[in-house]
């Protein structure tokens, strides 16, 4: 069985994300993250989620995200894509979160 750690990555304040996700229902405590209050950059950010996943160095990272932004740093970054939502063209997309089985067939295990 494959194992897959998740970590969240934000370009807005930690505050700000933390009361959107426990609003979501959303227990964000549980999760490594990092946001604006750690980087002034997306890669940073990303970068910064990464390694606060315990033993991850070699593992590949897929980022879910609605940006163009988010789809220029993972490219940076060599990170698979996952478009949410349509604000643009994506090969992988899905629509939300949702079905947690639609979102993980995108992560390659």
């Amino acid at each position: 069985m494959s194992e897959v750690t998740v970590s969240l990555a934000t370009g807005g304040w930690c505050e700000t994300a933390a009361l959107k996700l426990i609003s979501a229902g959303i227990d964000c405590s549980v999760f490594p993250m990092a946001s604006a209050n750690d980087s002034s950059s997306r890669t940073g950010i990303m970068k910064i989620a990464v390694s606060r996943v315990a033993n991850t160095k070699n593992w590949p990272c897929t980022y879910f995200g609605d940006g163009i932004w988010d789809k220029r740093a993972c490219e940076e970054l060599g990170f698979n894509f996952v478009l949410v939502g349509n604000r643009f063209e994506h090969k992988s997309n899905i629509s939300n979160f949702v079905s947690v089985d639609e979102a993980m067939s995108f992560i390659p295990l």
